[in-house]
């Protein structure tokens, strides 16, 4: 059910009306997020198979442009606070790129990738809050996508084991895929500063479907690991 609600996210569209003419920026950003949609989905899976190093280079480039792109198409956002997203972004994918190459700085580059990306993508999502483009479905999406594996990572270094929310978090690994679908569909809306349509009790029906979906996976996971006499 999960997945079939990612796959209609994905291939839905754009549900306002469509702006008659976007701006040139915009329209790189859409492509470049639709071929970040079809990397996770497929390409980098093929691209694996004929080398690492193809796959990798790939993604953060993809990722790069789309992040700088995404960062300037932020409307309501000040100067200072792109500059420091931009900041953030160029810092993970610099050191995305000498982590192959630098033996040296290999300790310092795996622990800057995750940070830095963390945290420009979290200003990111953020800055899509002030967007009014952006829906609060997009951006509620994109708090539990960015966030839930990091909350699930540090559970798992207190040494903390669950089973059932290992499973729950690994069916929600497609959510950022969702949150960058539905980001390229509502770019295409009229304007950064046209309201978006929908209800204040959108974000708590998502929240509660993800319940009624997570819920059960983690009570199964639980149950599995329980010994019967």
């Amino acid at each position: 059910m999960l997945n079939a609600w990612a796959l209609w996210q994905i291939l839905r569209g754009p549900t306002s009306p469509r702006a008659g003419a976007l701006p040139r920026d915009v329209v790189w950003l859409r492509r470049l997020l639709y071929a970040d949609v079809a990397g996770d989905l497929l390409l980098w899976e093929l691209l694996d198979d004929v080398s690492d190093v193809a796959k990798y280079a790939a993604s953060w480039a993809v990722w790069a442009a789309t992040m700088f792109l995404l960062v300037r198409a932020l409307a309501g956002v000040s100067a200072r606070f792109r500059i420091i997203a931009l900041g953030l972004g160029l810092t993970g994918v610099l050191a995305a790129a000498l982590r192959p190459f630098a033996e040296v700085l290999l300790p310092t580059a795996l622990l800057l990738v995750p940070m830095a990306t963390l945290g420009c993508k979290a200003m990111i999502i953020a800055g899509q809050g002030r967007d009014g483009r952006f829906s609060a479905v997009t951006v509620a999406i994109g708090w539990t996508a960015l966030l839930l594996p990091q909350l699930y990572s540090l559970l798992q270094a207190g040494r903390v084991t669950f089973d059932g929310l290992s499973l729950a978090v690994h069916a929600l690994d497609g959510l950022i895929v969702v949150w960058a679908a539905r980001t390229a569909h509502e770019l295409a809306a009229p304007g950064p500063g046209a309201a978006t349509p929908g209800t204040g009790r959108t974000p708590r029906l998502l929240a509660a479907a993800v319940v009624v979906l997570v819920l059960p996976m983690a009570v199964v996971g639980a149950e599995a690991a329980m010994t019967f006499p």
